[in-house]
């Protein structure tokens, strides 16, 4: 909330307040309340309106392509995108956060919300420290359950990288018995028949 005092002089000729710099500001802001009060400064007369009023924001075309960062009132944030491999991970934190509650007597949500969750796995933090940027996650959730989400993450990781060393080509490069055993630079075949 802003607040700004307009002080109006009386016009002698016309015996009226030229209040036209207070319209033409309303017409530029939302104003939420005014308040008057006459007075005389050195024997004039002084129309005084103090206006309280928020500034009309005027939205780009690019903030208007952006979504909001936080929900107005009654409206709920869109829920984030995750990539498939972060899939994985989100479940196994649904899943513990799931239990955990579960065996303390509470709601999941009030453990960890689905939306902390996500954040989760989006930042992907490898300390106590980076999980508390998560929002809703200070020292004591950190603390407590800190190091079982970091494990959990850094397993989920682990299985990752082990089936993405897994070979998923055909080698190239096979040997001629031929050529003495040097590379001839073709596909090494799988060994059926029909190739």
């Amino acid at each position: 909330m802003l607040v700004k005092v307009f002080n109006l002089r009386l016009d002698s000729e016309t015996m009226q307040y030229d209040d036209s710099v207070l319209v033409q500001f309303a017409r530029e802001n939302e104003v939420t309340s005014m308040k008057s009060q006459f007075f005389f400064y050195q024997e004039e007369p002084i129309w005084s309106v103090i206006v309280t009023y928020k500034t009309k924001r005027t939205i780009s075309a690019l903030q208007q392509a952006k979504p909001l960062d936080k929900p107005r009132q009654g409206e709920k944030l869109p829920k984030p995108k995750i990539a498939q491999e972060q899939e994985e991970a989100y479940q196994r934190l649904r899943l513990w956060r799931n239990e955990t509650a579960r065996s303390m007597g509470h709601p999941p949500s009030n453990l960890l919300n689905n939306r902390q969750l996500m954040d989760i796995v989006l930042l992907n933090p490898r300390s106590i420290s980076q999980l508390t940027k998560v929002h809703g996650i200070g020292a004591y959730k950190s603390s407590t359950y800190g190091r079982e989400i970091l494990a959990l993450l850094t397993e989920t990781e682990g299985k990752k990288q082990v089936l993405e060393k897994e070979p998923t080509e055909k080698p190239t490069g096979g040997e001629d018995k031929s050529t003495g055993g040097e590379p001839t630079g073709e596909p090494v075949g799988t060994g059926r028949e029909d190739e």
